[in-house]
């Protein structure tokens, strides 16, 4: 499996350690790219990716309720399919490690044959990889319950 990051505004982000936990459940992350927080510019850039034969792209970043948190609204500029339960998740779970974490907007969602999924700065380590599991079980056949 095949997937690319997309950094918005943060510069926290261990680069390193993600793409390695990512490579070792499986999903090899081809490019990290780091974007300024412009809607129209992170909504371009997705749906070039997905365009690509890419099985996820991750956003990191820009979730909060700030002025300039807009990677939830480029994220709904290009998606076919919300997945809830994927963002309920995501929120679930990330909350855990940040107080602030509660006021994360989570997107995930699908186009085309890419899954889209917007991840806060903070707990992102928490999720990834079990995302990527589940991702990996949908490819292989296995259908969600």
């Amino acid at each position: 499996m095949k997937g690319v990051v997309l950094i918005i505004g943060e510069k926290g982000v261990d680069v390193d350690s993600l793409i390695k936990d990512a490579e070792e459940n499986g999903m090899e992350i081809e490019t990290v790219e780091r974007m300024k927080r412009k809607e129209s510019e992170i909504a371009e850039r997705l749906y070039e990716l997905t365009c690509q034969d890419y099985d996820a792209i991750f956003t990191i970043g820009g979730t909060g309720i700030g002025d300039d948190d807009i990677a939830p609204e480029a994220t709904l500029r290009i998606v076919d399919k919300r997945i809830p339960g994927l963002e309920y998740f995501i929120f679930s779970e990330t909350v855990k490690s940040a107080l602030t974490g509660m006021f994360a907007r989570i997107v995930a969602g699908i186009r085309r044959d890419t899954f889209v999924i917007n991840l806060p700065s903070c707990g992102y380590d928490e999720v990834l990889t079990k995302i990527i599991e589940a991702i990996k079980l949908l490819k292989e056949g296995v259908e969600p319950a």
